[in-house]
């Protein structure tokens, strides 16, 4: 036998045991170093959803085809298999593996679109919070405390004013106070720093205000036309969570007594956030606090 016929007859005998061996290997690399990358990105706090990671079923594939290639090349040396069945094997190992790849292909693909969705809702969710938060940091401002319930915020956005400096001229003075001017004042002595209001009444400045209704001023078209928002501002609308579908939902406000003069006030955003389902809710999006008087949010 010369060598040619060796070489070919090496090829009938083992090619396709020793393909699907190393195929098998090889899928099982990629697979491994995929879920290893998504795992540095969780762990980085990146978003893994674009890395088209191997699911379980593509790792039971790669595993599969590797062992009918050791099958295979066992038998052929025990001289138990033909080549033509080794051939028959590995053509149907390979589609197996085929149609495992696109499945995986598929499901990766809908867990992309899933995970989208469930953060367009998280940001709609967001911004209707944000909407919240700007009245109620405005009605802290006017009454020392946030509004209890959505009726006392509409109400409080509508009929209030907010003053908006109109006209200034000339700023507080440099100098200090003097005895003369402590007197007209109606101090005994005079005052290390000037406040606005003293300067005022001596006419060393001067300060307009006009009222402009809350919701007027904070939601002003300029102010709205410079933001990127995801739905236009409506205030009859401002305790509905809205959702990438038709699904209706409402913000949740809490309350607290903390103490005899002050009360916490929480505005939740329930989950599910879209299609989200339970297992994957970790939190859930909220402005203030039943603790503390404050109304920041717990995602910033």
């Amino acid at each position: 036998m010369d060598a040619f016929e060796k070489f070919w007859f090496f090829v009938k005998r083992f090619f396709f045991p020793i393909v699907l061996m190393l195929t098998g290997i090889w899928l099982i690399i990629v697979g491994i170093s995929q879920q290893a990358k998504s795992s540095v990105e969780v762990a980085l706090g990146e978003d893994p959803s674009n890395t088209l990671t191997q699911t379980t079923y593509f790792m039971y594939g790669a595993i599969a085809l590797l062992v009918v290639g050791i099958i295979s090349l066992y038998f052929i040396l025990q001289k138990k298999l033909p080549a033509t069945i080794v051939f028959g094997l590995a053509a149907v190992a390979a589609i197996g593996v085929f149609f495992l790849g696109k499945f995986n292909w598929n499901s990766v693909e809908e867990r992309i679109i899933y995970l989208d969705q469930v953060d367009k809702s998280k940001e709609l969710a967001k911004l209707g919070l944000e909407d919240i938060q700007k009245l109620q940091e405005a009605h802290k401002k006017n009454y020392d405390g946030y509004a209890p319930s959505f009726d006392s915020l509409v109400k409080f956005a509508k009929t209030d004013s907010i003053s908006i400096l109109t006209k200034a001229v000339d700023d507080l003075p440099s100098t200090k106070m003097t005895m003369d001017q402590a007197r007209q004042l109606g101090y005994k002595f005079p005052k290390e720093i000037w406040t606005e209001e003293d300067a005022l009444k001596l006419g060393l400045i001067v300060r307009e205000y006009d009222k402009v209704p809350v919701a007027e001023h904070l939601f002003s078209k300029e102010k709205i036309d410079k933001e990127d928002r995801l739905y236009p501002f409506d205030l009859a609308k401002i305790e509905v969570q809205r959702t990438i579908d038709s699904t209706e939902k409402k913000f949740i406000i809490q309350t607290n007594e903390i103490d005899t003069t002050s009360v916490g006030v929480r505005v939740l955003a329930m989950p599910p956030y879209g299609p989200q389902v339970p297992n994957d809710v970790e939190d859930t999006l909220q402005i203030g606090s039943l603790t503390e008087v404050k109304m920041n949010s717990n995602w910033r």
